[in-house]
């Protein structure tokens, strides 16, 4: 069956950015506005924002919160900068994240839902934890060019998944868990405080340390 593209909710909900998705396909891009405190989200490939092409809001100087619902999703922030924590939640569907050239005041928590899923962050600073989980389902988790300033925790479900930390920073404690089934990871180029902890789990796993 294929599914028609969504629409989504966005509002400046106090402080916040909140974008709410729907059970279709919701492809959104968040972008900065002309204004300090001022995010353009954009639907993409059909996908409407409260109903039209896009939204702006005004007045973020806290959280960004999306949460995507089932479909089929694709997320993209770029060039943001973030005050307080990023958080983005998908559920049923093949999602896709993108994270490029963002500044995060606290946190970046990111929960996939059931199906393949791709979280890409390239270009990132974190000013506290970076967290990412998968809750079943293959997750491709790709952290390059990026600095984070404490933990970093990467889980997955079980299922075929692999995790590639590159040319970046950590600052804290740094684990990677990819659970059952066969997994690949890669630790290339990148500077850690701590030593990291890369775990496969059950299954034929190959986990590469180069840094």
């Amino acid at each position: 069956r294929t599914m028609l593209a969504g629409n989504v909710a966005a509002s400046g909900a106090g402080d916040d950015l909140r974008i709410l998705g729907d059970a279709e396909n919701n492809l959104v891009e968040v972008a900065p506005g002309t204004h300090p405190g001022e995010f353009v989200v954009t639907g993409l490939d059909g996908t409407t924002v409260n109903g039209l092409g896009s939204f702006t809001a005004t007045g973020v100087n806290d959280d960004f919160r999306l949460d995507m619902k089932s479909g089929d999703d694709f997320v993209k922030v770029v060039d943001a900068v973030i005050p307080d924590d990023l958080q983005i939640v998908t559920g049923r569907g093949s999602d896709t994240i993108q994270i490029t050239d963002v500044r995060v005041g606290d946190d970046i928590r990111i929960n996939t839902g059931i199906d393949t899923d791709s979280v890409i962050i390239e270009g990132a600073k974190v000013g506290d934890d970076l967290q990412v989980v998968a809750s079943t389902g293959a997750l491709t988790i790709w952290v390059e060019i990026s600095d984070v300033q404490d933990r970093t925790t990467i889980r997955t479900g079980r299922a075929d998944d692999s995790a590639g930390l590159i040319d970046s920073k950590f600052r804290g404690n740094t684990l990677v868990e990819l659970c059952a089934k066969n997994d690949r990871a890669s630790i290339e180029s990148s500077k850690f405080s701590r030593s990291p902890s890369a775990d496969g789990g059950r299954g034929k796993d190959t986990i590469t340390k180069e840094y």
